[in-house]
């Protein structure tokens, strides 16, 4: 399979995949999905860009706890501000008027309602849970930055395109698998990443909780070793800007 039939492909099954073409069209996206899997071309979601776009209007985001463990308060701050605003002003520009008139509450109703955020992430979630089903090559990332976008913060996005993984049918251990060796292989490096290996480089998380379980080790990270050196989770905390 070509770099343009993957990206044929990838347009195909985000904008066709789901409501009436769905059900008129299954044979054909089953047959392209089931030429993804014979051939194992890895497929790599990145929901959670599509959710950063859509949490653009959330006018509850920059309070959110989560965001303050990633980005410093000051950061955080401008964002709330005008000048801050501007890529989110860029992206409501294109709304119809009658959206500009409502209030924030009423527009985030309005985004999470919307038929084209609701059907492209059942969209992609249900094309992953297909490829997963059939033993498909799933890899992981983020694609970010992709945009400006204050709400897909590196880190935080990884996190919740995890929980995103989940929800679309992949056990803890494909997670893991996804984000570690399936990578590695999917990018012939699997030689020098992917596994813990002697004569390997890896950067490491230390957690409480077996990750190959629960997602939710991920959030229970004690130490962090980066290219050689250990930290403390909570010296890479934004929260400790507070404290010096």
């Amino acid at each position: 399979m070509s770099v343009t039939e993957i990206t044929d492909t990838r347009q195909y099954l985000t904008f066709k995949l789901g409501g009436e073409v769905f059900a008129t069209d299954v044979s054909k996206v089953r047959e392209v999905l089931d030429e993804v899997v014979r051939k194992k071309v890895a497929w790599q979601p990145t929901m959670q860009v599509g959710y950063g776009f859509r949490d653009l209007y959330d006018p509850g985001y920059l309070s959110s706890p989560l965001l303050a463990r990633v980005l410093p308060t000051a950061l955080i701050e401008w964002y709330g501000t005008t000048e801050g605003q501007w890529f989110r002003d860029q992206v409501a520009s294109g709304l119809p008027k009658e959206l500009a008139m409502m209030t924030p509450e009423a527009r985030w109703a309005w985004a999470r309602s919307e038929p084209a955020y609701v059907g492209m992430f059942s969209r992609v979630a249900r094309t992953t849970k297909y490829l997963v089903s059939h033993d498909g090559r799933v890899i992981f990332g983020t694609d970010s930055p992709c945009a400006p976008l204050y709400t897909n913060p590196p880190g935080l996005n990884g996190w919740k395109e995890m929980h995103h993984l989940a929800e679309a049918g992949l056990t803890p251990l494909q997670i893991f698998r996804a984000a570690t060796l399936v990578n590695a292989e999917a990018i012939n490096l699997s030689h020098e990443i992917g596994t813990v290996e002697a004569g390997k480089h890896a950067n490491l998380l230390l957690v409480r909780r077996d990750p190959t379980e629960s997602i939710e080790a991920y959030d229970q990270i004690e130490k962090v070793i980066l290219g050689g050196q250990v930290f403390n989770r909570e010296e890479l905390s934004a929260k400790r800007l507070l404290r010096q």
